[in-house]
Parts: C-alpha cells; structure tokens; sequence
C-alpha cells in the first residue's frame, strides 16, 4: 500500500470562522462515549480495552491523536499509538477535556452534523477494517484512522458555511459533492481536511490520505476512497461505478469481494459466540498475554520460549482469525469468546 507522491498544494485558504480556535477543534463527542472511556481508565484494565474505547468513538480519536501529536517528538497515526504516547494521565485529562454533544438533544450550535460525521465515518471505517483483514494490509492501523478523519473537512465547512446544505445537495454522489463545493467556496471538503489535518500536526501520510480521497491516488487515499464508496453503496446513494472500478484494479482488490461487503449483513451474535476457535491451546495462551499489553519479549519470558517462537505464533494467529495486527486480534477474539 505504498503511497504515491503528491503534487504541491494548492494555496487553498481556509474558508472563515468565528473568531478564536476553529469549531472544528471542538468537535464534541457522544457523552456516552466519553463516559465508556472514563469507566476503563477508573478501573484496572489492559491496553486494548483503552484502544476499544477511544477507535470506537470517532470524535475521541480524533483528539487523542491531535493530543498525541502536539508534543516535540512524537508520531501517532493510530489510535494505539495514541494511546501508547499519551498514558493513562493524559487520558483521563483528554476525558475531562474534552465537549460533549447528547445524540437526543441536539444543541443550536452543531445541530445534527456530529452525528452525520459520526455515523458515516463509522460505517466508513468498519469497511475498511474489513478491506484490510481480507487483504492483510500492513498499515491497517493508519487506514482505520485516516477513514475515521476522513470527512473532518465537511465538518469545517457546514460549520463555517450556513449555506452549505442549499449549495451543495444532500443526496449528491460524492463526486457531485465535490464539484459543488469547489464551485461555492473554491474548495473541497477533502481539500480542507488535508489542510486542518496538517494545523494538527498529524503525520502527514494521514494528511495525504485525508486530502486526496476523491482523487485517483494509490495508497491510503485509495483505500479510503474505495470504503467511502462502498459506504454510500450500501446505503442505496448513487456512485461512480467506472471510478470505483478503476481504483479497485489499481489497488488489486476483487470485485466478488466488494460485493460481499455491501450485501452482507452483521451476523448475529448467537452466531459469533457458537463459532469454534481456530486457535491451538500455546496459541490461545499468547493471545491472552497479547490482550494484557505485554509485547513478545515479555510473552516469551512468560512461556519460556523464544522470542522468535512467540512472533511465529503471532503470525500464524492473525492468519487463522484473518485480522492485520495485535489489536484486531485481541478485538476478535473477545467478540467471539475465544479468551
């Protein structure tokens, strides 16, 4: 998934806001939400319930990984790396920091739009999620995150725009999406949220990726665009079907297996319970370490094993579950009762 260079930026301005810092960087979370992670926090847990949390909630990963970034020296494009950079303490200050929004009771200032960005950036990021335990992408982590940011610019610009929904209609493809907004503000949404994504120092493979999610880019825009695509796809609103054949060859994904994603339907959780585990019992073992936090050496001081031992069994277990990383895995898992 290895991205392609980018042509220079366009010194698009960044449409006006109300003097003081830009709505965006208040973008509130679902209350519920932020109290699930301060439930985690409160009480001993392991590293991946904390990760859950804060990747369950689009909101909440996006200033985690705006707080993980904004120190000398640090890089997080996902939401373990965040996690990792801003500890416990720094959680529960995010947490208490942070504005919240209740899904019943809108307020005047945001209106509907957190709950649109959310909804859609879930849906959006649960596919790609599922592009990238099929495929087994290396970077599954970063395209989580930058399909869980990728529509921060349309944020932005309703917030900075009372016209935009009579500017730009609401069930306009998402191409049609974009030339409308280039017409009324001479920018996009994508544009935009490459722009904020930079102001946040987010690393810039995330930036790129969020820029260029309407354009025919490799790599994580890609990959974005084509989740995005499916997203609407699955909704019943209209799509460029040549556009999304064209990225789909490129990034060499099977159709059949598009398909399957937009027709399927969660299964149902007598299902996921009753599913045997694939895992040997040495397996099993290594796996609930993993979901303690500790990192293969460790794991191999505890078994008595090699180091090298444990990562085999690591790759043969992301195999068998077919998941990209540690923290799918553990997610996995406990969904399906195996640890």
């Amino acid at each position: 998934m290895d991205d392609a260079p980018f042509p220079p930026k366009r010194p698009f301005p960044a449409p006006p806001e109300p003097p003081g810092p830009r709505a965006v960087d208040l973008l509130p979370v679902a209350v519920d939400a932020r109290r699930r992670l301060a439930r985690v926090l409160a009480q001993p847990h392991r590293p991946s319930e904390v990760i859950a949390a804060v990747e369950q909630e689009p909101a909440l990963l996006i200033h985690a990984l705006r707080a993980a970034n904004a120190g000398e020296g640090h890089t997080a494009s996902t939401g373990a790396q965040a996690v990792a950079v801003l500890g416990d303490v720094g959680l529960r200050d995010l947490v208490e920091g942070v504005p919240v929004y209740d899904p019943l009771q809108p307020d005047d200032a945001w209106g509907l739009v957190p709950q649109r960005f959310r909804a859609h950036a879930i849906a959006v990021r649960d596919i790609a999620a599922r592009l990238a335990a099929d495929l087994q992408l290396e970077r599954a982590g970063e395209l989580v995150a930058a399909t869980t940011l990728h529509d921060i610019g349309r944020v932005a610009l309703e917030r900075a725009e009372p016209g935009y929904a009579r500017r730009v209609p609401a069930d306009a493809s998402p191409e049609e999406r974009v030339a409308a907004e280039r017409e009324a503000f001479a920018l996009d949404h994508a544009e935009l949220g490459g722009w904020i994504a930079r102001e946040w120092r987010l690393p810039e493979p995330l930036a790129a990726a969020i820029e260029s999610h309407h354009r025919d880019r490799l790599g994580l825009a890609a990959f974005v665009r084509i989740a995005d695509m499916l997203a609407h796809a699955r909704m019943g609103r209209q799509i460029d079907a040549g556009r999304l054949a064209t990225t789909v060859a490129v990034a060499g994904i099977a159709p059949s297996s598009l398909r399957a994603i937009v027709m399927e339907l969660p299964p149902e959780a007598e299902e996921r319970d009753a599913a045997p585990s694939p895992l040997s019992e040495r397996e099993r073992e290594v796996l609930v370490h993993l979901s303690d936090g500790l990192v293969p050496k460790q794991i191999a001081v505890q078994l008595g094993v090699a180091e090298a031992t444990v990562r085999s069994h690591l790759h043969r277990i992301y195999q068998r579950i077919g998941v990209p990383d540690r923290t799918q895995a553990v997610l996995r898992a406990r969904d399906q009762g195996w640890i």
